[in-house]
């Protein structure tokens, strides 16, 4: 697999474990001595990330120097890009882990592995939801209770809520685009399409931008699709999202190019299909209200200025 090939992948399987971890969590309600409140008193000063909103949340707190590990194709910000790293969600590397002696481990979601060596190595363990915008926030705020930065965390989230308040005004009124979102797909083909349904933060920041995401209904947070069911519901637009990555014009047309594959769908027709490739968007962290200004420009560019990079650029 290569290194473009493999972080698509693993976007793909962090946002589909997002959603399975949300759901465990709803359902069956996981404590532990280790990452009850109690526990987590004492301010760290040996922090593991496991995942990079995670990292992101963290440094934006102002706990950068206290972190000692982060997780695989962790890119932002650029001061956590040489810190050792740990693996991830699906393979932590725990050898790693022992050898950074951590004083706290910061995980998104469930993971009754990492749970377990963390018991048996006295190691405290806080795991978040950060699924939906409900469920960043509270994230935001878990994090910056643990780490001792709880009112800056109260503070940011209120800057972030208002932020995205601004823009939601911003578009309001203008008729809504009808969007598909690809997460992710190898070049060359349609299939194995990924989207999302409006209960994860990718489909709210959609509708907050002024799209009209067109699976909406689905229940699933980032379900598979097929051709069949994109052609019934006929999108105005489509969004490739290649987070993170650098495509060459050739890629970048080639990715254009699969879609006449389905000459029928509006936003073929009208050639109205997006390339993104910036590193923010898929990750549900600090940088929402980035991730949802750069999707309004691109839904509704005559609400915005000239200045700045275009969306939709890659930029």
């Amino acid at each position: 697999m290569t290194k473009h090939k493999g972080k698509i992948f693993f976007l793909v399987l962090f946002l589909i474990g997002l959603g399975i971890s949300y759901l465990i969590r709803s359902a069956t309600e996981v404590t532990s001595p280790l990452s009850s409140p109690s526990a987590l008193q004492s301010k760290p000063s040996r922090i593991i990330c496991m995942a990079p909103n995670i990292t992101e949340t963290v440094f934006a707190l102002g706990g950068g120097s206290t972190v000692v590990g982060v997780a695989d194709f962790t890119t932002y910000p650029p001061q956590a890009k040489n810190l050792p790293r740990v693996g991830g969600y699906i393979d932590p590397n725990y050898e790693k882990i022992l050898v950074l002696r951590p004083d706290l481990i910061i995980i998104q979601g469930i993971h009754s592995q990492l749970a377990d060596f963390c018991r048996k190595k006295s190691i405290r363990l806080l795991a978040v939801d950060m699924n939906d915008l409900a469920s960043i926030y509270s994230g935001m705020r878990e994090i910056g209770q643990a780490i001792g930065r709880g009112e800056t965390a109260q503070h940011f989230v209120s800057s972030i809520q208002r932020d995205l308040a601004r823009i939601r005004g911003r578009v309001q009124g203008r008729k809504r685009p009808l969007i598909f979102i690809s997460l992710g797909r190898k070049i060359g083909t349609l299939l194995g399409l990924f989207t999302t349904g409006n209960n994860s933060f990718v489909g709210e920041l959609i509708d907050l931008a002024g799209g009209e995401n067109v699976f909406a209904s689905l229940q699933s947070f980032y379900p598979q699709i097929s051709k069949e069911a994109l052609i019934k519901r006929g999108p105005d637009m489509i969004i490739e999202t290649f987070a993170g990555q650098t495509l060459t014009p050739r890629e970048r047309n080639q990715i254009i190019a699969d879609w006449d594959a389905l000459p029928m769908l509006p936003a073929v027709k009208n050639k109205n299909i997006v390339v993104v490739t910036a590193d923010f968007l898929l990750i549900p962290g600090p940088r929402l209200v980035q991730s949802a200004a750069y999707l309004a420009r691109i839904f509704h560019p005559e609400c915005f200025t000239a200045t700045g990079s275009k969306a939709g650029s890659g930029s």
